[in-house]
């Protein structure tokens, strides 16, 4: 009878120790999540065309054309976190739908302007 009860009792003892001795190791899915713009550096500009006179402008972002904005359109653009000249000259006329402007675009949130000109 002690033989089977120190035998119990040793089986325990390295079950508890194997137990309690192996640590668990961080899964990909206790891992936080980080999202893009927090990895990036990066924030979201909204543009929208807004012209009272019918009017199509070309986004100009720090001197780089990115396209054409329609009569009530609206585009995003991801931007790096900081300050950033924007221009809206008249896609298809000459002069500028609105003034130049720098708005500052912050880590992960969304600045939204639009134009009227």
């Amino acid at each position: 009878m002690k033989r089977i009860l120190g035998f119990a009792f040793l089986v325990l003892l390295v079950l508890g120790t194997t137990f309690f001795s192996c640590k668990m190791l961080p899964t990909e899915a206790d891992q936080p999540t980080i999202p893009d713009c927090q990895k990036n550096h990066t924030g979201t500009l909204q543009l929208e065309n807004r012209s009272s006179r019918g009017l199509d402008y070309n986004v100009l972002i720090d001197g780089i054309n990115y396209g054409r904005l329609k009569v009530g359109e609206k585009k995003s653009y991801t931007l790096a976190i900081g300050a950033h000249v924007l221009e809206w000259p008249y896609a298809d006329h000459a002069g500028d739908g609105c003034s130049v402007s720098v708005p500052t675009i912050l880590e992960c949130q969304t600045t939204s302007l639009y134009c009227t000109g």
